[in-house]
């Protein structure tokens, strides 16, 4: 063997070498992107069945209203009032219809034509069903944690304690102020 055949057996073999970690390389990256694919695939699948029972579950509050607005108008004081209670209710049934009978794909397709036309538009409205759902979630945690809430400068609640002592409901605040002062007054004695 001469060198000269000892460096092209060499250059044969790192070519070869290159080239099954070319082939190497080409398959594990097919793989990661089939791979990615398909859990995307899976995500996307994932988000769509929420969205779908989110759908269902808004549709669903939609025709509790509309029921809700109905049986008030039913019982509303004026004309006027029943008036738009009745077409507050047919617009909340038309939307919870709406709702009901399209997929989300074409949900989707809708919001996202609707975002490309009138884009300010959709920017308010994304903007106000944000702040309408903090609201919701801040009432529904006062509500959650309104027995549970403490008073400043009170280890218990003042209506619990007022309660307890016997003092008319709406008078807790009067009750707790003059315990107060007892307290401190007899503090100072």
């Amino acid at each position: 063997m001469t060198v000269e055949t000892l460096t092209e057996d060499l250059k044969t073999a790192t070519g070869a070498a290159r080239d099954l970690g070319a082939q190497a390389l080409g398959a594990v990256k097919d793989e990661a992107a089939s791979l990615a694919a398909s859990a995307g695939e899976g995500l996307r699948a994932e988000a769509k069945g929420r969205i779908e029972s989110g759908k269902e579950g808004l549709a669903d509050r939609g025709q509790q209203l509309t029921h809700a607005l109905q049986r008030r108008a039913g019982h509303a004081e004026t004309e006027l009032e029943r008036r738009v209670l009745r077409a507050l209710a047919a617009g909340v049934d038309q939307l919870s219809g709406d709702l009901q009978g399209r997929s989300v794909d074409s949900l989707l397709s809708d919001a996202s034509r609707f975002a490309r036309s009138h884009p300010a538009a959709f920017i308010a409205g994304a903007a106000l069903a944000g702040f309408a759902a903090a609201r919701f979630a801040r009432a529904s945690a006062d509500a959650e944690s309104a027995t549970h809430r403490e008073v400043p400068g009170y280890s218990v609640h003042p209506d619990r304690v007022a309660g307890a002592a016997g003092v008319p409901e709406g008078h807790a605040f009067a009750f707790a102020t003059r315990a107060s002062v007892n307290e401190a007054s007899e503090r100072n004695r």
